[in-house]
């Protein structure tokens, strides 16, 4: 029965610290970087597009269990308004990205991150963590951990008016 309490206790910490929505909305820092192909992309390219930006590295199992969801994400409302960024963490991105993207054939851009945007969005320290930006890039999600498309889709559809 101990057991039972604690473990209870635990995944009810987990669950409420897991996914935060933000009270009071801040605005999302602007970021500059580059992908793979040396392009220069930034958060303004995305201006009154609702934003899913997340922090990931390819050797990270849950982050890389997430890509099909962001990528079924991206196709069914890239064109209302919605956009995925993310954003890789690994050391070795210029070696290891270009057949990350290729292989699971990502329909986002992938950024290599640098320590200012690690920095700007809340000290990344453990991955994956998402951030849900409205159209008027404010946070008004952060998830911390991996999540599903069952978790945010009914987040962006309401964001974006979809019923």
């Amino acid at each position: 029965m101990y057991f039972r309490k604690i473990i209870f206790l635990f995944l009810s910490v987990f669950l409420l610290t897991n996914s935060v929505y933000c009270a009071e909305l801040r605005d999302a820092k602007s970021f500059t970087l580059k992908n793979y192909d040396d392009q220069t992309i930034s958060l303004v390219d995305f201006k009154e597009k609702m934003v899913l930006v997340n922090f990931f590295a390819t050797y990270c199992p849950p982050c890389r269990a997430e890509m099909p969801d962001f990528i079924s994400l991206q196709e069914k409302y890239g064109n209302k308004g919605f956009n995925v960024v993310a954003i890789s963490v690994d050391t070795e991105y210029d070696r290891i990205i270009p057949s990350f993207v290729k292989a699971l054939k990502i329909n986002f851009p992938v950024l290599k991150a640098n320590r200012q945007v690690v920095r700007d969005y809340d000290n990344v320290f453990a991955l994956p963590v998402t951030f849900l930006l409205n159209k008027e890039h404010k946070i008004i999600k952060k998830i911390n951990g991996p999540i599903t498309i069952e978790e945010i889709e009914p987040v962006i559809k309401k964001e974006l008016g979809i019923k």
